[in-house]
């Protein structure tokens, strides 16, 4: 069974919703009516710790700690959240530990970020460096240039101590995203007031909206500013609890299937999807930042086109395309000694791009192991642990044909299976024009039932998480 999701994308949707507004800290008067203060007016100037459960559609599944102590250089902050996920029926423990000092203003100053699933363990940190972000991963480092701070998430109201006025159309705030390794603007909104029961006690809270992307979170305060409840996408709820409560939900059993939650059933039955020609559908939904419209695929109105391509007759082609389709990344390691010995072993100068392609498919479906995994995916933790699903394939594909001179790129959608669209992540090579490439399900060209939303890596795909839950692929005509 192949499993068609995008499940790194999934868990990108439900971080950002834990660690965005989660535990920000006192905030001083937040239902006063007065203008913004700007970063660094007040500190906090006490060790401050807090427990949230975490609720998928009511069911626990787990639990964020924070701890901010103040430092004379600034603060500590640590957060530790502990998950357990089912995915395509199988359930597994997550673990995300994130470490960071700030400034006194609680700009980033360092930072670790440590992910834990089964055999996958994904690691990383920053260092702000006068005017740019120093990234490691494992393997290598880059560099991003900073205009101004940079907040992490957990931390932007700490630093600016807002307080939005009503009426107030929001204010932009600049954030780093420890998750996808991108910068974003953050628009914070002042929504009302309500009554919440919050540990027993009801309370009057201050609603407080962010916004990227298009993506919303929502985030309850107290009378003091600290966070009592936060809300974001596919049915998550953060709540204030006791550490005790907190805890214990370890020990429950793992909630709804997240991949199947996040699925679209489909309108109609497709038999044998592979030998499709052609797919008309009506797409509706929130489709900002999403790109529906190139190659293979056509956009007009609301309708979507899909042409199965034809591979070109191949000799040695001379390909004109970005560096960039060809360069290694922090998650693409095309350079790497362990990517590039078995890629030189399978593939022969003399071949051709489709023949170098197709023998590294064949390697791939044969050492690489089709199993859900939860993971920040990369292709060298996947080469190493021989495991991994839709992103973990596309990442390899993506450093090996890479490695072999064939410009690559990472493509990320929906695809069909059993009656239901799955988020999924396959990849498309430069032989002439772009043609998909789905080393999962080892197709290529893939089928016309992958529906292409954005292309690129996590930060790229960020725009998937906006349109969860809101996309609606309705199935005009197949032709065969």
């Amino acid at each position: 069974m192949y499993f068609k999701k995008n499940l790194s994308i999934i868990l990108t949707a439900l971080f950002s919703g834990l660690m965005f507004l989660t535990l920000m800290g006192v905030q001083d008067n937040w239902f006063s009516s007065s203008t913004p203060s700007g970063p660094g007016v007040t500190g906090l100037s006490f060790e401050r710790e807090t427990w949230m459960a975490i609720y998928q559609n009511d069911h626990p599944i787990g639990y964020t700690y924070r701890k901010t102590t103040p430092e004379e250089t600034g603060y500590q902050t640590t957060e530790t959240t502990r998950m357990k996920i089912n995915s395509m029926g199988i359930a597994q423990d997550v673990v995300l530990n994130l470490k960071a000092r700030l400034n006194p203003d609680f700009s980033l100053s360092t930072m670790s970020v440590d992910l834990g699933s089964g055999l996958f363990r994904f690691k990383a940190s920053g260092q702000v460096d006068g005017k740019f972000l120093i990234l490691r991963t494992s393997d290598r480092q880059t560099s991003l240039p900073l205009e101004n701070p940079v907040y992490l998430p957990t931390a932007v109201l700490d630093g600016y101590r807002l307080r939005i006025p009503k009426g107030s159309d929001g204010i932009q705030v600049p954030v780093f995203d420890p998750f996808t390794f991108s910068r974003e603007m953050f628009r914070l909104e002042r929504l009302g007031q309500e009554t919440l029961e919050i540990m027993g006690q009801r309370m009057q809270t201050q609603k407080i909206q962010a916004e990227f992307r298009g993506i919303r979170q929502i985030a309850w305060l107290d009378e003091n500013g600290d966070v009592v409840q936060e809300q974001g996408g596919m049915g998550f709820l953060l709540k204030k609890v006791s550490a005790e409560e907190a805890l214990s939900i370890a020990q429950k059993p793992a909630g709804e299937d997240i991949t199947l939650q996040a699925s679209i059933p489909s309108n109609k039955l497709i038999r044998f999807p592979e030998v499709l020609k052609r797919l008309s559908i009506r797409f509706s939904g929130n489709l900002e930042n999403l790109m529906l419209d190139g190659g293979r695929q056509k956009w007009d109105g609301d309708i979507l086109t899909i042409d199965r391509e034809t591979l070109p007759a191949m000799t040695e082609e001379r390909f004109h395309a970005s560096p960039e389709f060809l360069k290694p990344s922090l998650f693409v390691q095309s350079d790497h000694p362990e990517i590039v010995t078995p890629v030189l072993d399978i593939t022969s100068p003399s071949d051709n791009p489709q023949k170098r392609i197709r023998k590294i498919l064949t390697w791939m479906n044969q050492n690489i192991q089709k199993r859900p995994v939860i993971s920040m995916s990369n292709a060298l933790e996947t080469l190493r642990n021989r495991a991994g699903d839709c992103n973990e394939f596309a990442m390899l594909f993506c450093a090996m044909a890479r490695a072999a001179g064939v410009p690559t790129r990472i493509e990320a959608g929906l695809v069909y299976m059993n009656g239901r669209f799955y988020y999924h992540a396959w990849n498309a090579v430069l032989i002439g024009d772009w043609i998909t490439v789905d080393s999962l399900m080892n197709q290529f060209p893939a089928d016309v039932t992958h529906i292409r939303l954005v292309i690129g890596e996590f930060s790229e795909q960020t725009g998937l998480i906006a349109g969860m839950g809101t996309l609606r692929p309705e199935i005009l005509e197949m032709e065969r």
